[in-house]
């Protein structure tokens, strides 16, 4: 039957080639990021903290003092009234003291809030969750179990923190009872 539209018809070429690109498997570049990590500084190594969980970040925040603190816990911050604790995560995860810790990241899940400090943070970056590999095998199973995997970018291993599991630690739910009396 003659086509009417006074169009000319398509090559079954053209038809083909346009059925292979319809086809194809999106590039890397095509894939839409959907993780966004604040990723701190430690050191040489790299954490990235769910952005959705960051409520603020301070820089040069002001400690008070605990008496006796474990290690890696400093003291508190006083954030517009709320006390909120500190975590050196350096110390938490057995790294050694680099640098001052200039900045804080105040995390948020559920009722539980702690102020993560670190170096430096070097903003926050957007990954695609099909990129993020596993845990790296030569973390010790003691720290392996914080993180949910790692992305790289620009050359920089960034190590996914598993803010539940941080949360949960034995040694951070004892801290918590013995301050709130829980």
């Amino acid at each position: 039957m003659p086509d009417n539209s006074g169009k000319e018809p398509v090559a079954q070429e053209e038809l083909r080639a346009r059925a292979l690109e319809l086809g194809r498997a999106p590039a890397a570049a095509e894939k839409t990021p959907d993780t966004g990590l604040l990723v701190l500084k430690l050191g040489g190594e790299y954490y990235g903290i769910p952005a959705p969980l960051v409520q603020e970040s301070l820089i040069d925040p002001q400690l008070a003092p605990l008496p006796l603190p474990p290690h890696f816990a400093p003291g508190i911050i006083n954030l517009r009234g709320e006390l909120i604790g500190a975590i050196d995560l350096a110390a938490f995860f057995g790294l050694p003291a680099a640098g001052a810790r200039r900045f804080a990241a105040v995390v948020r899940l559920g009722g539980l809030a702690a102020a993560f400090l670190a170096e430096q943070a070097a903003g926050v970056e957007w990954f695609s969750v099909s990129d993020r590999e596993p845990v790296l095998p030569t973390l010790p199973e003691e720290y392996a179990v914080f993180f949910e995997g790692a992305f790289r970018s620009g050359g920089r291993l960034i190590l996914q923190l598993n803010i539940e599991r941080v949360f949960g630690h034995p040694r951070l739910q004892s801290q918590r009872n013995r301050y709130t009396g829980g």
